[in-house]
């Protein structure tokens, strides 16, 4: 339809010029202005007659009636039990035509209906039953009223996260919530390559959080599962697909003022994860000693720009970072400043020396209260992590344009963040991470220096970057493809083979989005401007049925309003879209033509 409009606006534009210089060239000068009035006119309505013209308008429209909707998960009892107190009301009932269910029961039965048909009928309100409306749905019936009467959370997994595309050597985590609503305790598995790589217990009817983690081994994309079981009986299994890229090695430098375990830990932890790490710690005055982990040795005696340029992170205590000279301070103050470095300083002390980095994070000494172990929670998704003990504990200030990282349970600040011109600080006063791994507890020591480190390392920058949403992509359903780049030419995007139209965002010049539908379920290949491949995943349509139920439930909740007892008529607008009489147009254009007839007919005959 566009293109259609520009060849139409082309045309009538040239026409309009022609007909322009010709009444500008005309040599009786006599109405000149009516006549070019008239062409305007004739030209401007005759390309309102080629194209599709629309106005909105509001309508208000008298409600009298109400109906029920039943929707996946509805329970039978709730609505026999809704439909009894309103005898003396005859309420429709119906179920959209995709429903896999055709809800029957006492006396009645649920008719199919499409969306937008349901949405011209109207209703007064609209009684929805079950897990409620995708968000498809809401949006053809978002200006009806509606209210909800919602079923019990769905069962067995309701809610999941995993982080689908990880450099290698990083851990898998998957969290969520599981509703057991069996008479036995309920056991979810990771199982990967035929073995069993974690799991948990949820007890019998309960509603708990779970964590499963595993380390992948391959390289590349693969699809591990998760199994819900209780006794011999299967309850759920489920895809979880992820990708493994070979990232480049993080380099990471680190200044510690003496020997001591915390940095022990953290340097074979790093080293583990396939980190070039190098170590510097002071032993005496003038006397250091040196460690290189993944990477060849060569001279670190000073902190010159030439020597912070080689890594991309440093992680020093505060006692080293005060002893350094100002020009060491300020060398690796342009690292992070200009440069983008990430910085991770290890506060040991109230007492920290004055430098760029402490206005940022002002630290509050501990008392008496807080010389017991600490039960700390990882932001944002507030994990709760085993408590940790030390003789004091150190807290830290919240200062304008930081973000914590890690609380205590009464909210008092561990882990604290900042920007600092392009690069980025973290400031922890956490005590003896390593107490974690002593007491076998390694799951919270990776998840928290896994974290640190994803904080404070730079992201790297990309000339291009594709996203899919919605994240569950399921097949035969719209995906939106979006992709952030430079580019001002219009781009095209390629999936499977098709390729995809992308339309510029209009409040965001950098972006662009499209649809696709896809056809089959697995691995998708999409390729990118610069030729190289991007990957990601479509689930069929039983796939994680209950994470759908469950954002359905939570979406339509949100859209309820509360149920009035009075029955009389009401009213409600709506807004239409309407197409502009094409008559009015060619009145219009019929006026001006003959106008130019008859004024060349009888004034210039």
């Amino acid at each position: 339809m566009n293109n259609w409009a520009m060849i139409t606006g082309g045309l009538c534009l040239l026409l309009l010029c022609f007909l322009l210089w010709k009444e500008t060239t005309r040599i009786n000068r006599a109405r000149r202005v009516a006549r070019i009035s008239a062409v305007i006119l004739a030209v401007f309505s005759l390309y309102l007659l080629a194209i599709p013209v629309f106005f909105e308008h509001t309508k208000t429209i008298r409600l009298s009636h109400e109906a029920i909707l039943i929707t996946d998960g509805a329970d039978a009892d709730s609505l026999y039990r809704f439909q009894e107190t309103r005898k003396d009301e005859e309420m429709p009932i119906f179920c959209f035509s995709k429903s896999p269910q055709n809800v029957t029961g006492k006396g009645w039965a649920a008719m199919k209906i499409e969306p937008r048909d349901l949405l011209e009928k109207r209703y007064r309100v609209l009684h929805v039953f079950g897990y409620g409306l995708t968000k498809e749905e809401l949006e053809i019936v978002k200006d009806q009223p509606v209210f909800f009467h919602a079923s019990a959370a769905p069962k067995n997994i309701n809610t999941i996260h995993w982080q689908p595309i990880m450099a290698s050597g990083e851990k898998l985590v998957i969290q969520g919530t599981f509703h057991n609503t069996s008479g036995a305790a309920a056991k979810i598995a990771l199982l990967g390559f035929d073995h069993t790589l974690d799991s948990a217990f949820i007890p019998a009817g309960k509603i708990n959080s779970f964590r499963l983690a595993t380390v992948p081994k391959q390289s590349g994309r693969g699809v591990y599962n998760i199994i819900a079981t209780t006794n011999k009986d299967t309850l759920e299994k489920e895809p979880v697909p992820v990708q493994v890229i070979q990232a480049p090695p993080i380099k990471v430098f680190m200044l510690a003022s003496s020997p001591d375990f915390e940095n022990k830990f953290l340097k074979n932890w790093l080293a583990q994860k396939g980190y070039e790490v190098v170590v510097r710690t002071t032993i005496s005055k003038n006397k250091t000693s040196k460690a290189f982990l993944n990477t060849a040795a060569f001279t670190i005696d000073n902190l010159t720009p030439e020597l912070l340029d080689r890594f991309d992170l440093t992680i020093a205590d505060a006692g080293e970072l005060s002893a350094l000279t100002n020009g060491e301070l300020q060398s690796l103050r342009s690292a992070i400043d200009q440069k983008g470095r990430g910085l991770i300083v290890r506060a040991d002390s109230a007492a920290a020396h004055t430098s760029f980095y402490t206005n940022l994070f002002p630290v509050l000494p501990g008392d008496s209260s807080t010389q017991h172990p600490l039960e700390l929670h990882l932001l944002p998704g507030n994990s709760t992590l085993q408590p940790l003990a030390a003789a004091t504990h150190l807290f830290i200030r919240v200062q304008d344009a930081t973000q914590p990282l890690i609380t205590d349970k009464e909210g008092r600040v561990l882990v604290n963040s900042a920007l600092y011109g392009s690069g980025k600080i973290l400031f922890s006063t956490l005590p003896n991470t390593f107490s974690w791994v002593l007491s076998g507890n390694t799951d919270d020591y990776d998840q928290v220096w896994s974290e640190l480190l994803s904080k404070a390392i730079p992201k790297k920058t990309v000339d291009e970057a594709w996203h899919i949403s919605p994240s569950l992509a399921r097949v035969n359903e719209p995906i939106n493809l979006s992709l952030e780049t430079a580019a001002t030419v219009a781009p095209r995007g390629q999936v499977e083979g098709a390729v995809v139209d992308l339309s510029n965002h209009s409040g965001l010049s950098f972006r662009w989005n499209g649809l696709f539908w896809p056809v089959k379920t697995g691995w998708q290949t999409g390729i990118q401007l610069n030729g190289d491949p991007f990957y990601w995943y479509v689930y069929g349509n039983n796939d994680w049925k209950n994470i759908s139920l469950a954002a359905n439930r939570l979406r339509t909740e949100q859209i309820s309003r509360p149920l009035t007892t009075n029955n009389e008529n009401i009213q409600s607008t709506a807004t239409e879209k309407q197409a502009f009489p094409k008559i009015v147009f060619f009145l219009i254009f019929l006026v001006s033509c003959g106008y130019l007839w008859f004024e060349n007919k009888y004034y210039n005959s």
